[in-house]
């Protein structure tokens, strides 16, 4: 494939990515040894990782080929994602009403971020939320429940926005996005291992009760070493842009994940769903990437006018 077609940052970063999975696969023996996991934890921990890179890799590949090629894997986040949502509030508070609806429009309100016109973006955000809220009263001739309503509005901001904004973003520069994917993913795995290793202090017990100090720092600080080590992706950026930008993936995913659980503690339930083997659901695995993308999306832009 020719340069025109596929992104060339591509397989020199497949290449040197591969330190980062040989760096978690040394990790979990690590813990292993430390912390004499039991197998049942260990397998999950292996697990987490082929799961966490697998998908690491499948966006950073669909990625070079611009925002068309990224659309399929953002089209399967979407709806699987909607759906988890809409599970997570009917368990609360009740059925939504034509909730087989809202995946699907939900879904095409991403479409938007295949311009680059912020004015078409919301313009699809726009006219699929209207149209989930007023399809469903036109056609059973009742008033939509608000808990429906309000659906619409947290997968609009939740899932919507976030995934239009990925589009935007891998069209405005490919090796943002990748850096974005790449510590992430760093942070997410190592997040989890810090605070088994070396977490006491709990941070919000009452929303996440295993997340600890200990374990959002190390993910933080490593999200330092990876996001340095992996600068030649943003060769236009400055040092402090780099480290800016490393730190802000980190204490946003760490938001992101709160505000995940928040939902699930309120549902009364562990994980959205069973999708990923491990991992739970899409919005278990996604939930940081969500929360980030309409954030880092604006840092880039703002890094590129320096």
């Amino acid at each position: 494939m020719n340069n025109e077609l596929i992104h060339p940052y591509l397989f020199p970063l497949l290449y040197k990515s591969l330190w980062v999975v040989g760096a978690g696969t040394l990790f979990i023996i690590l813990m292993g040894l430390i912390r004499r996991t039991d197998t049942a934890t260990y397998k999950n921990d292996w697990l987490r990782l082929y799961v966490m890179s697998g998908i690491g890799y499948i966006l950073i590949i669909c990625g070079a080929f611009g925002a068309w090629g990224l659309l399929l894997p953002a089209i399967v986040i979407a709806f699987l994602g909607w759906q988890e949502l809409i599970r997570c509030i009917e368990t609360k508070y009740g059925s939504v009403t034509l909730f087989r609806l809202y995946p699907i429009l939900g879904t095409l309100s991403i479409l938007g971020g295949l311009t680059s016109s912020s004015s078409d973006v919301f313009l699809g955000i726009g006219l699929a939320a209207w149209s989930a809220i007023t399809i469903p009263m036109i056609i059973t001739r009742r008033p939509v429940p608000m808990h429906a309503m309000l659906t619409v509005g947290l997968g609009t901001v939740l899932i919507g926005v976030p995934l239009t904004h990925l589009l935007l973003l891998v069209q405005l520069d490919y090796g943002a996005f990748a850096f974005l994917i790449i510590l992430i993913n760093c942070h997410d795995g190592f997040a989890v291992g810090f605070g088994r290793l070396l977490g006491k202090h709990l941070m919000c017990p009452h929303i996440s009760p295993k997340k600890t100090y200990e374990g959002a720092i190390g993910a933080i600080a490593i999200c330092l070493i990876v996001g340095y080590a992996v600068r030649f992706l943003i060769p236009s950026w400055e040092l402090w842009q780099v480290l800016a930008g490393s730190i802000l993936i980190g204490i946003l995913a760490l938001l992101g994940d709160l505000v995940a659980s928040s939902l699930k503690r309120e549902a009364n339930i562990k994980d959205f769903s069973k999708t990923l083997p491990g991992m739970g659901g899409i919005l278990d695995r996604f939930d940081g990437l969500l929360f980030i993308a309409p954030i880092f999306y604006a840092f880039v832009r703002f890094s590129l006018k320096v």
